[in-house]
């Protein structure tokens, strides 16, 4: 048996039911304010050297980059005016 999970949120599982091989990943997300305003610098700094999408993985390391790509277009979608035709 093994159990996964947070405290108070742990589940048991029965490791003779797995079957397969896994790969298992872990990101660990710390917050701070200072390492956020140097991330933000340096990614601010890299402006056109860098893709937006490697700004976001890589040095401002958030949680959910596509997630925060899709808000974006969205955001830009709705400030378009009604009726340009738009390119996927």
């Amino acid at each position: 048996t093994i159990e996964l999970g947070t405290q108070k949120h742990k589940r048991s599982f029965e490791t003779n039911q797995l079957k397969g091989e896994y790969d298992i990943k872990y990101r660990y997300f710390t917050k701070s304010p200072k390492t956020d305003i140097a991330r933000y610098s340096i990614a601010a700094a890299a402006g056109d050297l860098l893709s937006n999408d490697t700004k976001r993985r890589d040095i401002l390391q958030l949680q959910d980059p596509d997630g925060e790509k899709q808000k974006i277009d969205y955001e830009i979608a709705a400030s378009l005016p009604e009726g340009l035709p738009q390119t996927p």
